[in-house]
């Protein structure tokens, strides 16, 4: 029989593989990988043989919970290993396992490794399995990248065995991803990047819309990247025409006065800054709008609380409160009443506002 021929001496290893009723015997003189794979061919007539009882079908093919899927930056869906593990456990108990099917293959920083899935003895299927080796990595050293093979194998394994096929289901897909994801402009790599939405979070879909000033800087990166000798921006000579309209944009109420003084300094410089302002404007006004909707009223956001609303480094709670603020100021409000000042006073409990105002270097709210 194939199972017991006598190998070329290699490592000594006990008869019997350890990982319970499988029907693996090992005779003797050879590596645990050849012989997993011979026993594995071998036993290609018990695959496809397994059978599941209703109760095992229910829970194997049970649907995907939303709050257990996870989303990487690039967009992609997917739930960790120990999801597919758990759900084999509920469903067979203890009566699968994974064999290695042959030695850890290192293609660059990829360690790769064929694994076989039985289940109740008969050998369901086999892949390869890969994780990501960096030598530097301080948190995963070559024992965990070589673990990891078996856990991107059981995911792997799990989805030809039709486990969680709602994760490749384009509908199912774009159902998840409007209900709890974001997708937002990362302003240091210069592109859209997703993340999962955190419990009772409002979206503000255009906060997350790169301004003409996040392009640039993102432009501004690359170019600096491959220029080794840093040059000196060019002055630019602003028309009438663009000067005017750049008078006309300043008197917008969404300015604080700081950033008005910013803006007379880059005009002296002869800089077009046209484009940015009128993103600006666009962005702070939408945040306004939403928070009087919210609010049930009409009300004039200055410069500086607008800034802080619509700034990138704003807890979204805070912004979540801020209409709540504003109904029980309005409930008490008379003439005399500055709903700004109001607000700003109500705001410095929170940390978040507090910061953004050491940062700008004004204590004034106007």
């Amino acid at each position: 029989m194939a199972g017991k021929e006598v190998v070329e001496k290699k490592e000594k290893l006990p008869n019997m593989l350890p990982q319970g009723n499988t029907g693996i015997v090992v005779q003797e003189k050879r590596t645990r990988e050849e012989a997993v794979s011979e026993q594995m061919v071998s036993m290609i007539e018990k695959a496809g043989t397994i059978k599941l009882s209703k109760a095992q079908e229910k829970i194997l093919y049970a649907p995907v919970k939303d709050e257990d899927v996870l989303i990487r930056p690039d967009g992609q869906l997917y739930l960790p290993w120990g999801w597919y593990q758990e759900r084999l456990r509920k469903t067979f108990g203890f009566q699968w396992t994974l064999f290695p099917g042959g030695k850890v293959n290192k293609v660059d920083d990829l360690m790769i490794r064929e694994w076989w899935l039985v289940i109740e003895g008969k050998p369901y299927g086999n892949c390869y399995g890969a994780c990501e080796y960096k030598p530097n990595n301080p948190v995963m050293d070559y024992d965990d990248a070589v673990e990891g093979t078996r856990s991107n194998a059981i995911m792997r394994l799990c989805k030809h065995l039709g486990v969680a096929t709602e994760l490749w289901v384009p509908s199912w897909i774009k159902r998840w991803k409007d209900k709890y994801a974001i997708k937002y402009w990362d302003k240091k790599k210069g592109k859209y990047l997703w993340r999962k939405k955190e419990e009772n979070e409002i979206i503000y879909p255009e906060r997350d819309k790169p301004t003409v000033e996040d392009t640039e800087e993102a432009e501004f990166e690359e170019v600096k990247e491959e220029e080794p000798t840093p040059q000196k921006p060019t002055k630019i000579t602003l028309s009438e025409n663009q000067i005017k309209l750049i008078d006309k944009l300043k008197k917008s109420h969404i300015w604080s006065k700081k950033e008005l003084i910013e803006i007379d300094k880059q005009v002296n410089k002869g800089i077009n800054i046209i484009d940015g302002m009128e993103a600006t404007i666009e962005k702070r006004k939408k945040i306004e709008k939403w928070i009087n909707d919210e609010a049930g009223t009409k009300i004039e956001l200055n410069g500086f609380l607008l800034g802080f609303l619509s700034s990138d480094t704003v807890d979204p709670d805070t912004v979540r409160e801020v209409p709540e603020y504003i109904k029980k100021i309005m409930e008490k409000a008379d003439e005399k009443t500055d709903i700004n000042k109001e607000l700003h006073t109500l705001l410095l409990k929170y940390k978040d506002y507090s910061k953004y105002m050491l940062r700008r270097k004004n204590n004034d709210p106007q």
